[in-house]
């Protein structure tokens, strides 16, 4: 339990119980602020460290990320982002979402029940549940806009596979 400010690492915490390493910081219930990372957290418990930050129920900026977080619950890593019942903007990437579960990595999507926007891909999506990766889209009951493509869905469920075989023959 401290209660104070760390003047190395530019954190100014209330009511903190855990670990300040080189590697990463376990904290449990912490308030305050993280200069050197630029993290403003309230209520915080889990791992922020150098290969990804694991949240429960927090509620407060990530200046590093450009991450604003409401009561998120999963894994936030280098690789990939697993959400449930999430609120805010996701400022690395352009996503704003509202009570999306699933995951969102570096290879595809898989959403349930989200909405919001999407500003990388320009997506603005409703409820929509599905698979959208590198190779294809699988939605059901999507209504929004795809920007990239210049499509506009309302309750759609489809499959959308993109297969590429290359095949190459020597003779002597």
């Amino acid at each position: 339990m401290m209660s104070g400010f760390i003047g190395l690492f530019g954190h100014g915490c209330r009511t903190m119980s855990g670990f300040v390493g080189l590697i990463g910081h376990h904290y449990r219930f912490m308030s305050g602020f993280a200069g050197l990372r630029g993290h403003h957290y309230r209520f915080m418990s889990g791992f922020a460290g150098l290969i990804g930050h694991h949240y429960r129920f927090m509620s407060g900026f990530d200046g590093l990320r450009g991450h604003h977080y409401r009561f998120m619950s999963g894994f936030d890593g280098l690789r990939g982002h697993h959400y449930r019942f999430m609120s805010g903007f996701d400022g690395l990437i352009g996503h704003h979402y509202r009570f999306m579960s699933g995951f969102d990595g570096l290879r595809g999507h898989h959403y349930r029940f989200m909405s919001g926007f999407d500003g990388l891909r320009g997506h603005h999506y409703r409820f929509m549940s599905g698979f959208d990766g590198l190779i294809g889209h699988h939605y059901r009951f999507m209504s929004g806009f795809d920007g990239l493509r210049g499509h506009h869905y309302r309750f759609m469920s489809k499959s959308v596979m993109i297969f590429i075989y290359i095949s190459k023959e020597a003779t002597l």
